[in-house]
């Protein structure tokens, strides 16, 4: 593959920009729950502001990664590096390498609940304990459980991506009347 540090540079602040905006519209459910709960609207506007500018700062590193990719690149970005991997083994790197963000990101995450619960102490309402279990807790393990499945999967979501890249998606059998059963199945029910 044959490509510059210019361009590696540009599509890591790119994914950067992607990674802040779905994590910031990710909080926007937060922002929703207050008003939902009873905040004055008035008071929600620091944060809505704060919300509106990281969309944007991500929207603008979307479109212009240039200028940040030269200043943190020396001279040489322009330089051709011709590196022995194929398209295949790229996209199996980014993939364990998402898995991993998703397995570090689950791991904060319940660990902040569980440092919460210590700071907190024990929290009277059994319910509401559960309630919170599900909503932090639960999320983070099945985040970093997603993300080991990924990372140690991704060879096999490489080879999937690939097979239907060239041959697109698998022929449905579309024969409702039978029942959902190819031809020879529907022989084996008939003897």
């Amino acid at each position: 593959m044959r490509t510059s540090l210019y361009s590696v540079l540009c599509m890591v602040i790119r994914l950067g920009a992607v990674l802040l905006a779905v994590s910031t519209l990710g909080s926007v459910l937060s922002l929703c729950l207050a008003l939902r709960n009873g905040a004055a609207a008035r008071d929600l506007v620091p944060a809505l502001v704060a919300f509106v500018l990281t969309l944007l700062v991500a929207f603008l590193l979307w479109l212009y990664p240039g200028p940040l990719a030269r200043m943190a690149s020396t001279r040489s970005s322009q330089q051709i590096l011709d590196i022995p991997i194929r398209a295949a083994q790229l996209q199996w790197i980014a993939l364990s390498v998402l898995g991993m963000y998703f397995v570090v990101d689950g791991l904060v995450g319940f660990a902040h609940y569980e440092v919460q619960q210590l700071i907190v102490g024990a929290i009277a309402d059994r319910e509401r304990r559960i309630e919170k279990f599900v909503q932090v807790a639960l999320y983070g393990l099945l985040q970093m459980g997603f993300g080991i499945a990924l990372t140690l999967g991704a060879r096999g979501v490489t080879g999937v991506l690939q097979r239907i890249r060239d041959h697109g998606m698998p022929p449905q059998d579309e024969a409702p009347e039978n029942g959902g059963l190819d031809s020879a199945a529907r022989d084996r029910a008939q003897s």
